[in-house]
Order: structure tokens, then sequence, then C-alpha cells
């Protein structure tokens, strides 16, 4: 799974909603710089700018995006968590 997927999938289970042009804004410099990419859009200041065009909503993507790229948060463990409280939905038991 690519990572603007796995940004999308975490979206989807822990905020309800996903915006990919958030996160293809936010990893745009990704193409020249390789991981270095970084240094560009994955600031604070970011915040008050992605809440201009795309709402509240769009903040807290942003704000965890970069949560999850600078590895505060695990992706990969929520992700799984995730899966299994999805899988799990359903059981009464």
């Amino acid at each position: 799974m690519k990572k603007r997927e796995e940004h999308q999938e975490l979206d989807l289970i822990y905020l309800g909603y996903t915006i990919g042009d958030i996160h293809e804004f936010i990893d745009m410099a990704v193409k020249w710089l390789g991981a270095g990419h970084r240094i560009i859009h994955h600031t604070v200041s970011i915040f008050d700018f992605v809440e201009s065009i795309w709402n509240k909503e769009g903040r807290r993507i942003a704000l965890f995006h970069i949560l999850l790229d600078a590895k505060i948060i695990d992706g990969r463990k929520l992700l799984k968590k995730g899966k299994i409280l999805i899988d799990n939905a359903g059981d009464k038991s």
C-alpha cells in the first residue's frame, strides 16, 4: 500500500472522512526532493492554510498527516488496530 493510501485509510478509520487533495498538497514536494520533502508543508504553519481551503476537517487531516509522518503517531500500529476494530465491529460476542 502506498503511503498516501495509508494516510487516507487511517483518516477514514480514525477521523471518519478523508480528503485526498490535502495529502497530495502536503506531499507535493516529494517529486523533486524525495525523502527530504518534509521541509515543505510539514510544519504547523500549513494548518491555517489548509483550514482556509478545506475547513476544520482539512486542518484535522493535515495535523494527523504530519503526526504520522513525524512518527509521533505510529501509523502501522494504528492501521493494524483499526482493521481489527472494523473486522470485529459486527461481532456481538
